[in-house]
């Protein structure tokens, strides 16, 4: 790992021209585009950053565009800028969920993606549903009258190696 970043430092010292990434943040009414101050300080520090509006802004000379967040919608005039970006060779990171969850409750919903229609001729696609397990699972503070309670979330999965493959071992 250390090898990784050394390696990752110098040729970042080397490469004077930033990458642009393109911040396209598709937030719904009462979310805040705050929650993800976190992703832009990170992408600013090794990029520069430009924040898109894929229903108007162009994208030339954008290296990649992230998409973080899942608008209710998505107008045709935005799936075929974004169908014709990728298509001439651009690059993208689509953040999206295909579940709801309820802040206060261990309970989640399916929801359509919209971005499923961009994504269906490179042969990706987010499924509105998600893995959940009752028995090897995260425990999670949650707020009772009384005050907290620990509780198990299925949703927070927990991962434990079988060593059945090479791939887990």
């Amino acid at each position: 790992e250390l090898e990784e970043r050394l390696t990752s430092l110098i040729r970042g010292s080397q490469d004077t021209a930033k990458k642009t990434v393109g911040l396209a943040m598709e937030t719904k009414p009462g979310r805040g585009r705050d929650e993800y101050s976190n992703l832009r300080q990170e992408l600013t520090r090794t990029y520069a950053l430009k924040d898109v509006d894929l229903a108007k802004d162009s994208l030339a000379g954008v290296n990649v565009v992230v998409i973080a967040g899942e608008p209710d919608s998505l107008p045709d005039a935005q799936a075929t800028r974004m169908k014709g970006y990728l298509h001439g060779g651009g690059a993208a990171l689509v953040m999206v969920s295909g579940m709801t969850l309820n802040p206060r409750y261990p309970f989640a919903r399916g929801q359509p993606v919209c971005w499923n229609q961009v994504l269906k001729p490179y042969g990706v696609r987010v499924n509105s549903d998600m893995v959940q397990d009752l028995v090897s699972n995260q425990q999670v503070s949650l707020p009772t009258n009384f005050g907290r309670l620990l509780a198990p979330y299925p949703l927070w999965v927990v991962g434990v190696s079988t060593r059945a493959t090479p791939v887990n071992e």
